[in-house]
């Protein structure tokens, strides 16, 4: 089922799924892994997030100008990929600035939702346009499905949750996916041990091809 979310391209990030990052990662320069910023600054704070820190990634001119500071750790794609394949393990979500051009592609946030300013905007502040969702959306194969609750574990958005039957016959024991709350991570597909879920692509959005016009267009369409 397609579900009208993406109204506008009015924000600074977007959800990307694995497959998308990689292709960013393949065509990048350059690539140096940074601390994440949120959960530097929560440290500060005495607020330790358990996820570890030294997993995003500067990519190209961002790269390039971490290397003329000395900051960072300096890697190859084979090192960026499997700095990835950590972050999809440990359930957090790939982000991006929200820009479909190849200059504006400077950093990949691996977000966690207890401490990520941009994701809490939508799981503490309610917020569905705090950030745009990727293009794909989960489907829950319910022959296949087994009903071990491992995607509902691992949804870092809490947008799936288990109908327990109340027939007889149990026909009425599903996944369910709240597709208010789903923002098309794809979590749920990486972690399914069954393959129940496929990831399917119902959004062609695509976002504004430079930065300046990326910022132009959230003037455009804030309101205050």
């Amino acid at each position: 089922k397609k579900i009208d979310i993406n109204e506008s391209v009015d924000v600074k990030h977007e959800v990307l799924v694995y497959e998308d990052v990689e292709s960013y990662i393949n065509m990048a320069s350059s690539i140096t892994i940074v601390n994440c910023a949120c959960r530097t600054t929560s440290a500060y704070t005495g607020d330790v997030c358990e996820k570890p820190v030294d997993i995003c990634m500067a990519l190209n001119i961002a790269s390039e100008s971490l290397k003329t500071y000395g900051l960072g750790k300096r890697v190859s794609k084979e090192e960026a990929l499997e700095t990835l394949k950590k972050a999809e393990e440990l359930g957090l979500v790939h982000t991006i600035i929200n820009s479909s051009g190849q200059d504006s592609m400077m950093l990949i946030c691996n977000c966690c939702t207890c401490h990520c300013g941009v994701l809490r905007g939508l799981t503490d502040f309610n917020n569905p346009r705090a950030f745009a969702r990727s293009n794909y959306r989960p489907e829950i194969n319910k022959e296949i499905c087994k009903k071990c609750q491992k995607c509902m574990k691992i949804c870092p958005m809490k947008a799936i949750w288990h109908h327990w039957p109340h027939d007889e016959d149990l026909q009425d024991n599903f996944m369910v996916i709240k597709e208010n709350m789903c923002i098309g991570c794809g979590l749920c597909a990486h972690h399914c041990q069954n393959d129940a879920i496929t990831m399917n692509k119902v959004y062609n959005d695509v976002p504004e091809g430079t930065l300046p016009g990326v910022f132009r267009k959230i003037k455009e369409t804030t309101k205050h």
